[in-house]
C-alpha cells in the first residue's frame, strides 16, 4: 500500500469493499486481479496503488492458484525443502491494461504454502536505528532478507502454521533488537492436509 496513515486505511478499505463485490464474478484469481485493478483505476485515486497477492485453493486437486500485484513470491516448504515459484506482477492502481499471470503450485500433503509483506524481508538489524541515521553515518545495512526467513522456515517445518508464524517473528525479533520496526510485517502459512 502506498502510503500510511489514514489515506493508506481508506485505500485498503476501498479494495476490500471492491474484493467483496467483484469475487463472486470472477473466475479465476487473475481475472479478479485484473477486474479490480480496472475499479481502481476508473475511481482515480491520486498517488494510490497497492501491493496484493490472491491464492485459491483446490482441494480436489491439491492446486494453489497464486496471482501477485507487487508481492514477493509465496514460499512453498516441502518436507524442509524450499520450492521456488514465480509470482510476479505491477501493483494493483497504478497502469491500465494490465494482465496478472496465474501461477500453478501442485501442492502435497503436509505443504506448508508461506506468504509474507515486504516488511519482513527488509527489517533492519540491530543497532541499525533508522534507515536515514544509518545512511547518514555510511552503515552498510543488513536486512532480514528471504534466505534467514527460508532458514526459519526449513528448520520448524513440522510445526503447525501457528507455530511457524511465531517462530518468525520472535527470530525477527531476535534480528532487529532495539531497532524500531521499518515497516509492516504479515506472514501467513498455510498446511496442505
Amino acid at each position: 500500500m502506498s502510503g500510511k496513515g489514514a489515506a493508506a486505511a481508506l485505500y485498503a478499505a476501498l479494495i476490500s469493499g471492491l474484493l467483496r463485490i467483484l469475487a463472486p464474478r470472477r473466475r479465476s484469481p487473475s481475472e479478479l486481479m485484473k477486474s479490480l485493478n480496472e475499479a481502481l483505476l476508473e475511481r482515480k485515486v491520486d498517488a494510490q496503488y497497492a501491493t496484493l497477492s490472491l491464492v485459491s485453493w483446490t482441494a480436489r486437486t491439491r492446486t494453489f492458484m497464486v496471482v501477485s500485484a507487487g508481492t514477493l513470491p509465496p514460499m512453498l516448504c516441502r518436507k524442509g525443502k524450499i520450492i521456488d515459484s514465480r509470482a510476479e506482477g505491477v501493483p494493483i492502481g497504478l497502469l491500465e491494461d494490465q494482465e496478472y499471470d496465474q501461477v500453478k503450485i501442485e501442492a502435497q500433503r503436509t505443504d506448508l504454502l508461506v506468504l509474507y509483506s515486504d516488511g519482513v524481508e527488509d527489517q533492519l538489524g540491530k543497532d541499525a536505528g533508522s534507515l536515514d541515521q544509518a545512511t547518514a553515518a555510511g552503515k552498510d545495512l543488513e536486512t532480514y532478507g528471504r534466505e534467514r526467513l527460508e532458514k526459519v522456515v526449513k528448520g520448524n517445518f513440522r510445526l503447525t502454521p501457528q507455530q511457524l508464524t511465531e517462530k518468525i517473528f520472535e527470530d525477527i525479533d531476535v534480528f532487529r533488537g532495539s531497532t524500531p520496526l521499518t515497516d509492516d510485517q504479515t506472514v501467513i502459512a498455510l498446511r496442505v492436509l
